[in-house]
């Protein structure tokens, strides 16, 4: 069994650049109905997982900011945020840029 093709480009794209978000450009909200304190109280067990560095509402009260050291711990909070039933459009992620190594610096 062959694996499915992948474009080369898809296959050269650092993580670092999948997982960049620019704050402005998500905009985060909470379902209606679902207050952000409520989804924070929730949110607050990502802060046990090592790597999560903080879990605060922004300057607005609508979005939930974690902020990670790695892109790895940005999935795995991501998956735990799902668990708990957080949703993702109410959660901006913000990863740690200097634990990205540099593309000439990773391991083959």
């Amino acid at each position: 069994m062959s694996a499915p093709f992948l474009p080369a480009a898809f296959l050269a794209l650092p993580l670092a650049a999948a997982l960049a978000v620019v704050p402005s450009s998500k905009p985060c909200a909470p379902p209606l109905g679902v207050s952000a304190e409520t989804l924070l109280a929730q949110a607050e067990i990502a802060r046990k997982l090592a790597g999560t560095e903080a879990v605060t509402l922004d300057e607005s009260r609508s979005c939930i900011n974690v902020a990670v050291r790695t892109p790895g711990t940005a999935r795995l909070v991501e998956l735990l945020l799902r668990g708990v039933k957080v949703p993702a459009e109410a959660v901006r992620f913000q990863v740690d840029s200097s634990a990205i190594p540099a593309e000439g610096s990773r391991r083959t």
